[in-house]
């Protein structure tokens, strides 16, 4: 039907003839290297279901053959099993397009929310009963709605068998990509205020205390780190000069320094730094204290907080941060990071229609600060 402006026309002006549709739609093609492009062009014949079927009706029909005679393409019926196996897959295959959409994105956090999206997909094609319509209570919509369509046509318990098989096919292939995402990977979702511990991809209690103490080590390790860091700079510089000021005598009369060991100096300067190392010891209690309240705290507010899965954990770390600050530090650390490789790739295409044939004198140091500026 794409491919010839007769049929494009006709197609149309069957649908203008029907009351169902505001504008007039096209027919979306697949794309080999985009598997959703397949999932779309299915999705969007389901919609035009009505005006195909018109359409087919009247091509093989004696005035259709008259008009598109000159048409090489014989072009297949459409037969209601056909309509019930396209509309089988969409509800089959709609957790894989969610999926994929979520994870590709370039201005939110993706990482984070990789195992709890595929826990998720992993749960909804285990579901032995997922074509079962006669022991499932609770049916969505779209299930019921073609439960009803076919349920009373022949084909049915037929049908029913290839999709339950589709479905372990797709769940057997999850398993055997995804076998290696372990645990270590999976405590960063705690991060994300949209999969704390009420959220459903967890498996059980043991888990959910392994995640927390994951994400207590980190933010304590973090937390001590910097502190450190900044200790250090501090009395680093305090404790050298005053041992110095105290170790080293007064200048002779011609203006030579002479050097003398004090050992009073050097006993008090032992004594202080034993001092320090204990108060660098009870410091670090009081931190770790601190981080355990910090998280326990966290933890509670976005399981008691209303997240939907349309909150953008960058947005919540934003306004949040002051309340959980060690905590803030270890998310900007995770959050970055993407999932998928798609943002890369979507520069590569920048740059090709960047760098054209008829900019080939371009440096590539014009190259790249075009693209940033994309």
């Amino acid at each position: 039907i794409k491919n010839s402006t007769k049929c494009i026309e006709k197609l149309q002006r069957i649908q203008k003839a029907t009351n169902d549709f505001d504008q007039c739609l096209k027919i979306k093609m697949d794309v080999r290297t985009r598997w959703n492009s397949t999932l779309a062009m299915l999705n969007r014949m389901l919609i035009l279901q009505e005006p195909i079927s018109q359409f087919l009706a009247f091509y093989h029909s004696a005035a259709g053959n008259r008009e598109f005679r000159g048409n090489q393409m014989v072009l297949p019926q459409m037969t209601n099993k056909k309509w019930a196996l396209i509309q089988g897959l969409l509800y089959l295959l709609t957790i894989f397009e969610r999926v994929t959409v979520m994870l590709r994105g370039k201005e939110y956090s993706t990482f984070c929310s990789t195992m709890p999206l595929l826990r998720k997909m992993k749960s909804y094609l285990s579901d032995d009963n997922m074509f079962d319509f006669n022991s499932d209570s609770h049916c969505s919509k779209s299930k019921q709605k073609f439960f009803e369509l076919y349920r009373s046509l022949p084909f049915f318990p037929d049908l029913v068998k290839q999709l339950d098989v589709c479905r372990k096919l797709l769940l057997e292939e999850i398993l055997k990509r995804f076998c290696g995402l372990k645990i270590q990977v999976l405590w960063t979702s705690l991060l994300d205020p949209r999969f704390g511990f009420q959220s459903s991809h967890w498996r059980d209690d043991d888990e959910k205390a392994l995640a927390k103490n994951e994400l207590m080590k980190e933010v304590e390790a973090n937390a001590i780190a910097r502190w450190e860091d900044e200790e250090r700079m501090q009395e680093t510089t305090s404790v050298d000069t005053h041992v110095c000021n105290r170790g080293v005598s007064s200048t002779d009369d011609d203006g030579d320094f002479s050097f003398t060991f004090n050992k009073k100096t050097f006993v008090e300067a032992a004594e202080s730094s034993n001092a320090l190392l204990k108060r660098l010891e009870l410091a670090k209690e009081q931190i770790v204290m601190a981080v355990k309240h910090e998280v326990w705290s966290y933890l509670v507010d976005i399981e008691n907080s209303s997240a939907t899965e349309n909150l953008n954990p960058l947005e919540w770390w934003s306004k949040n941060r002051l309340g959980y600050s060690n905590i803030a530090v270890v998310s900007r650390k995770w959050l970055f990071v993407v999932a998928t490789s798609t943002p890369s790739d979507r520069v590569f295409s920048i740059c090709g229609v960047v760098d054209s044939a008829r900019r080939s004198k371009m440096t590539g140091e014009s190259i790249q600060k075009q693209v940033f500026l994309h």
